[in-house]
């Protein structure tokens, strides 16, 4: 599982899992930092089919280590929708690494879901 993050989330999350040299992986999601009400929200957003799962007031102690927190994440997101947690790919906690963002398209797609969700 590839997680790529916007510049904001990444000072988040941090740069222990930094993997520069990612390359398209099928299990890619893209993440954004949100500010509401003077909370951190974060916006996860499966690259391929643009599912996305919306996490209200996080902390950065939360966040770590950040594989288990992204795993958990897409995984609960999809059992509530009733899918199964590996529907978009394998998800494993230690194989989760960061990388930039890389699509300016789903950027947009984020930044408008951010507007509707303020």
């Amino acid at each position: 599982m590839l997680v790529r993050c916007t510049a904001k989330a990444l000072g988040l999350v941090g740069r222990a899992e930094l993997r520069p040299d990612a390359v398209d992986d099928p299990n890619e999601w893209y993440l954004n930092l949100l500010w509401l009400d003077r909370r951190k929200c974060l916006v996860l957003v499966h690259a391929a089919t643009l599912y996305s799962t919306f996490v209200r007031d996080v902390r950065k102690a939360d966040l770590q280590p950040f594989g288990q927190w992204a795993v958990a994440a897409a995984a609960s997101a999809l059992a509530e929708e009733g899918f199964d947690s590996d529907l978009f790919g394998a998800l494993a906690p230690n194989s989760v690494g960061t990388s930039k963002t890389a699509s300016r398209s789903i950027l947009g797609f984020m930044n408008d879901m951010a507007l509707h969700i303020e």
